[in-house]
């Protein structure tokens, strides 16, 4: 079905479908692992059909970028190599900045919109909620691959931190999860409650807090919004029933239980995670101390001797989004943060609760849906990384100023 609405329309246009086929690889891709040579193959053909799209009709494109949200994104990157100045490891921070900000969060501002440049709104929202599914299908069936791997080597589900790395990605993509309800096509029902089952297995064995906080949240919101009582109760004793038998297992739902009862594994608000970070913030609030979990990690197992009441004596990460950038780049890196949540937050709220609010397609409505529980929720509770705000602001900017 995804394919037919991506590549099925009545006029062959190949670049059209090369545009739409490259976007939806690189987000269905994003998150495997073992792929890395294919992925940067995509990448690599993104950049380049983009600088010949550019280069063959700058005009045409260069409109598409100036909004609030790009110029955020902008001074962002300007933030992050201004903050090399004073980095204690100016190679991992050159590295970090590269990664998580050129080659992800700049680059999907700049390839997504200009390769939907041509496409309609309507277009643009089925490639995010197709891809967007897709992606969270692959990732949830490579998982389970790796449970029944580790269940042939006697390792039990729930028993040990080995799957929390997939809570990314359940995360991010359980808006479009949700939407699929919205269809009310038999096949579609039955394509909703396949995937959430397994949804449900792989959310509890990441062992993860606050991927579960996040997704408590957002599907709460989503229910008020679209007023799915019956389809709340349901989960409700669907949930109940399938801990149940879960937890029949006490050997293999130890670890399980334990993390359900934990209320502050890092003690992230006394002298813990976060409390520690702020110290350090405290110390040099406007420059900061360099881009990069290794800059991190430098400055605190240095400074850990002058700080005996820290709960961790070496760094394990702030454990929270906006600390981390404030610690790396200082008062100019925050603000260029807030810039960019504020320009998403704007797009989709003014964008989302229109006529077809209601629609499964609704993209404003998937990315403020899951903006908030990755970002806010889980950003604040949780070390996480800049990269998936470039897939935000790319689909935002490419939907911009059209009507349909």
């Amino acid at each position: 079905m995804a394919l037919t609405l991506l590549f099925g329309s009545e006029k062959k246009d190949w670049n059209v479908f090369w545009n739409r086929a490259l976007i939806f690889l690189f987000i269905a891709t994003y998150f495997l692992n073992g792929i890395t040579r294919y992925k940067h193959l995509i990448v690599i053909l993104m950049t380049i059909t983009t600088i010949v799209y550019l280069c063959k009709q700058p005009r045409h494109y260069l409109t598409i970028f100036k909004s609030f949200l790009f110029a955020s994104v902008i001074f962002l990157t300007a933030t992050a190599f201004l903050s090399l100045l004073h980095t204690p490891e100016f190679k991992a921070s050159l590295k970090a900045i590269n990664n998580s900000i050129v080659e992800n969060t700049l680059l999907c501002t700049l390839v997504i919109p200009v390769l939907l440049r041509d496409e309609t709104k309507a277009m643009i929202s089925k490639i995010l909620f197709f891809s967007f599914l897709t992606s969270l299908s692959l990732r949830s069936l490579a998982e389970l691959v790796s449970y029944y791997q580790d269940y042939q080597q006697g390792i039990m589900p729930f028993s040990d931190y080995r799957h929390r790395p997939i809570s990314d990605s359940l995360v991010f993509f359980f808006p479009a999860l949700l939407n699929l309800w919205l269809f009310k096509s038999k096949g579609y029902r039955i394509a909703f409650l396949v995937l959430s089952t397994a949804y449900l297995f792989l959310m509890l064995g990441t062992l993860s807090r606050g991927a579960w906080l996040s997704v408590l949240i957002v599907g709460l919101i989503w229910t008020l919004l679209y007023k799915q009582w019956k389809l709340l109760a349901t989960g409700a004793i669907v949930a109940a029933v399938f801990l149940t038998a879960i937890f029949m297992n006490k050997d293999m739902t130890s670890k399980l239980a334990f993390k359900m009862q934990q209320t502050d594994s890092s003690y992230r608000y006394t002298n813990g995670t976060q409390g520690s970070a702020y110290n350090l913030i405290m110390e040099n609030p406007v420059v900061g101390y360099g881009f990069g979990n290794k800059a991190y990690d430098n400055v605190y197992n240095k400074r850990a001797a002058n700080y005996p009441g820290w709960f961790f004596r070496e760094s394990i990460g702030p454990h929270n989004l906006a600390l981390f950038v404030w610690f790396g780049m200082g008062l100019l890196g925050l603000a260029a943060l807030l810039l960019i949540y504020a320009g998403i937050i704007k797009e989709c709220v003014s964008n989302a609760f229109r006529d077809d609010r209601y629609s499964p397609y609704n993209a404003y409505m998937i990315i403020l849906l899951s903006f908030i529980g990755y970002f806010i929720i889980r950003g604040n509770l949780e070390q996480i990384e800049l990269d998936l705000l470039g897939i935000f602001a790319g689909f935002l900017l490419a939907m911009k100023n059209k009507t349909a």
